[in-house]
This record gives structure tokens, sequence and C-alpha cells, in this order.
């Protein structure tokens, strides 16, 4: 059986995964929160409702989720089907495979999201989807994607490009992206989208917590590969200094958006000792006027859930100086998930791409 060309989302790292779906995928996304607010303009009305209607919805996780989990519970808005699996539910079976093989059989999904702990999870999955139809358990592949895993949460850097081109198209300002903290999945996948999109990013971590330092690309010499051709690329600039990263960062546009994440990522908790490695990459008001960065064109970003010795609250819930996307980071979480399932199954509206 010749095996059909599927377009997972694992790793944001594929070539079709470039500027121009990208783009599609945040013209769709914005289509779509426009039909959210305008239900009543046949416009939008006709062309996206039951865009999604039939569409099986697989949620299969190990880690908890907020975000991820609303955004897949809500394609039931655009009349699909939801079926959620967690930890409860999964991983007592010896044979996590033939667990999965299983899960799909019944389920027969069209799209999975799954959130795990490894990277070579995700890859059983995508195995055991494509393993599923050869087999003939399934009639079509089903399309994988990444809710989180510890390299990456390609997701997430959809959502974040989407926020910084719709608020930098809204202020006709050039952006620049800066990132602080944890070289971990978020950083990893933020770098990937801004550089595949040509938003210029700097990012500053202690010496120990570089971006891409995962196990996953010794494990996967391609993935590393396609990285290597990514991250080649004067758009990018690796530091370990927060202020040297926004005073490098204030040079490479006008809107300049300041981003953190957690330190202790989901399996950490108990490396208590690393928030020490820390010391002095905490956004504060202080950093920020000390820098020099514009006020009002100087915005936070941060994934969530936020933890006090990474941000301010003030910064973290904006000031008149100092904006905050943190919510419109996670609205945008839904629209760019279903815009990324409903362009996968090719359900995309022609004037759209």
């Amino acid at each position: 059986m010749r095996m059909p060309e599927t377009r997972h989302l694992l790793n944001m790292l594929e070539p079709y995964h470039d500027k121009d779906w990208m783009t599609t995928i945040i013209k769709l996304s914005k289509a779509l929160k426009t039909y959210e607010t305008e239900k009543e303009n046949e416009k939008y009305f006709n062309k996206l409702y039951e865009i999604l209607k039939g569409c099986r919805h697989c949620w299969i996780t190990t880690k908890r989720s907020v975000r991820t989990r609303i955004a897949s519970e809500l394609v039931g808005r655009l009349e699909g089907h939801f079926i959620a699996l967690d930890g409860e539910d999964i991983g007592r079976g010896a044979d996590p495979y033939i667990e999965l093989s299983t899960i799909i059989a019944m389920t027969q999904p069209d799209v999975i999201t799954a959130r795990m702990d490894r990277y070579d999870q995700l890859k059983a999955v995508k195995q055991a989807s494509e393993d599923s139809y050869e087999k003939g358990y399934v009639k079509k592949i089903p399309i994988d994607f990444n809710g989180l895993c510890d390299t990456f949460h390609p997701l997430q850097g959809l959502a974040d490009v989407m926020t910084t081109v719709e608020k930098s198209e809204e202020l006709e300002i050039s952006p620049s992206v800066v990132y602080i903290g944890d070289g971990n999945n978020v950083s990893n996948s933020l770098i990937i989208a801004c550089l595949k999109y040509g938003i210029p990013i700097t990012v500053a971590t202690p010496e120990k917590y570089k971006p891409f330092r995962q196990k996953t690309f010794e494990e996967n010499p391609d993935l590393l590969e396609q990285l290597k051709i990514i991250l080649n690329d004067d758009n990018y600039t690796l530091l370990n200094s927060p202020e040297e990263a926004i005073i490098y960062g204030k040079k490479k546009g006008e809107l300049i958006l300041i981003y953190t994440d957690t330190y202790i990522s989901m399996g950490e908790e108990k490396d208590t000792n690393k928030i020490n490695d820390f010391t002095g990459f905490r956004l504060t008001e202080d950093l920020y006027r000390r820098t020099g960065i514009p006020k009002r064109y100087t915005m936070t970003m941060h994934c969530q859930p936020i933890h006090e010795e990474e941000i301010e609250s003030s910064l973290a819930r904006g000031t008149t100086d100092y904006p905050s996307l943190l919510i419109p980071q996670a609205m945008n979480r839904i629209f760019t998930h279903h815009a990324a399932i409903i362009d996968a199954m090719g359900r995309t509206p022609q004037e759209f791409l």
C-alpha cells in the first residue's frame, strides 16, 4: 500500500512549514477570530461554519494542560467531534505502541493532538498512525499534532508569531522578539517560527541552558541538520545577558516583544536548585527602564502559567508604559490550532491560500 502524504506537525522543521504556510495559517486564524465576534456576518458564517463538520479530533496526553486542552476541545464550535484520553486513561499497558494503535483503531480520528513527555513518544504516535493505515485499521492516516513535548511546542510558536504579526500590523512598525530565560521547548519553537517567518529574535539564556540542548537532536540527526540550516540566519542572536539581549534586540525592530517562560518545565519540579541559575533573568520594570527600550512599544509575552521568579506581576498584567500580550497569546492558541487542523485536512477556503 502506497503511503499517502500526510502533513504532521511535530516540530515545524519540515520544509513545508515555511513562511507561506504560516501566512495561510495566520490569515485563516484571523478569519476564525472574526467569525467568533461577527457570527451574523454572512461572509464569515457561510465560509467558516461547519468547516470541520465530521472531523474527529482525538486528544492523547500524559501531561496536564489548560490552553492546549481548551483549544482542542473548542473544535466543536466548528462542528468537529472531540475525544479525550489523558494520563489516567492511557499508559497502563506494558506496550505503549499496541495501546496507541488500539486507540487509533477504535476512535478512527482525523486528527490527533498528542501532549507527551518526550519527542520519541510523539514519533511513536506517528508510527502507530501510519501502521494503522497500512494494516487497514483506519481508512486514512490521522494527522498528528504535537501539543507539547520536552523539545518542541509548535502550536505555541504558531500562536506567538500570529500575536507578533497582529500587533506589528496594527501599529505599522517592524517587530523584534527578545526571549529571556530557559532554552526549553517553548523557546525552541519560538526561534524556529520567528526565523521561518522572517522575524528577528534575540535570545538570552544562562550558558548551560541554551536552546536546542535536548538529547532529541543527538537521537535524530535529520532534525539537527534541518535546524542548522534554519539557525544560519542573521535574524538569530544568542547571548547570556538579559540586558544585552534587550539592547541588541531594540536595534532590530521598532516594536520590542520581550518573552519569557517558566524556568522549571513539567517533569523538572524536583530540580528546585535550577531557579538559582536564573538570577538576574527576571523580567522587571527596572530592567526595561535600564535598557532604554521605548515605552508603549515594548510589550511582554509569556506562554503561561507564570511564576513570580520569572516576571513581575505588573508586566504580566501590563502597564500603560509596557503593555502585556499574555491574553491575546492565549486566545490566539485557539485560532491557530483550529486553522492548522483545517489546513492539514485540506479544507482551507481558496481565498486564504
